[in-house]
Order: C-alpha cells, then structure tokens, then sequence
C-alpha cells in the first residue's frame, strides 16, 4: 500500500466560536493554529480550516443509499470499533444524532455501520466501522 498523506479542506462556516466549542469540546478532537475567523482542527490526522462566512449555503440534499436516506454532502471519518464506539456514545450522551446508527451492505462485502451527526453551521460528518478494514477500497458491489 502506498503511503498515506493527511488531507486539507478549508469550509466555511456560520460562526467559528460554535464551531471550536462542538468539534474541542464534544468531539474532544485538538486545534491547531486558529485567529478570531478561523480554527486549524485536527480531523484524526487531517487538517480542516473552518473559515468565518455566515452567508454561506449550505447542501441540504439527500439521496437514498441501500434504501436508506443519507446527506449527499457529507465528510467523516473511518474508525476502529473502540474508537466508533465513544464517538457513538458522545453523540447518544449530547443528543447528536442526525441519523441513527445503521448497517451499509450487511452480509455483503463492504458491510459498515454508520451514523452521522451535524455540526453547527449544519455539515454532516458521518462516522463509519467496516466490519472487515480491507475492503474499504473494494471495488465489488
């Protein structure tokens, strides 16, 4: 496998101070360097830079996915079970839940569990567990 590199995405956001309290102190994840209209967050490894912009819009679109209703606009993260576990517990604890936790492709390869949450200008993270990590990248549907 070749060597992984962390990604960077600017976003903007409605408003930076809700934005640092939902992803420090609910997500419990760290900053980097931030100025009073943006915030560096260390997205399990990857660098998002939330950028002040309340006129922004929004993609509130949704598709149905293995006859599920699941946001078109989304990021999110692909964890260990330990790890979805507590994220899965933050979000039941504070009443995140955009949508519930739910199975991808169950029996088949690429099975996941998956949930998804907003933040507060209304971006959808979701967070994944594959049953079995290396058909992540599978190409069989």
């Amino acid at each position: 496998m070749k060597k992984q590199f962390p990604f960077h995405i600017a976003l903007p956001v409605k408003n930076v101070a809700k934005t640092k309290e939902f992803y420090v102190n609910l997500l419990e994840l760290e900053t980097g360097r931030e100025d009073k209209n943006w915030i560096d967050i260390n997205f399990f490894g990857n660098q998002i830079t939330f950028q002040e912009n309340p006129g922004a819009v929004y993609n509130k679109n949704h598709k149905t996915f293995n006859q599920l209703n699941v946001p078109i606009s989304h990021f999110g993260v692909i964890l260990d079970e330990e790890e979805w576990t507590k994220y899965k517990q933050i979000a039941e604890e504070n009443n995140l839940f955009f949508k519930k936790p739910k199975v991808f492709f169950q029996d088949q390869i690429g099975e996941q569990n998956s949930f998804f949450i907003q933040d507060p200008s209304g971006y959808s993270i979701e967070f994944k567990l594959f049953i079995n990590d290396e058909e992540i990248f599978t190409k069989q549907i």
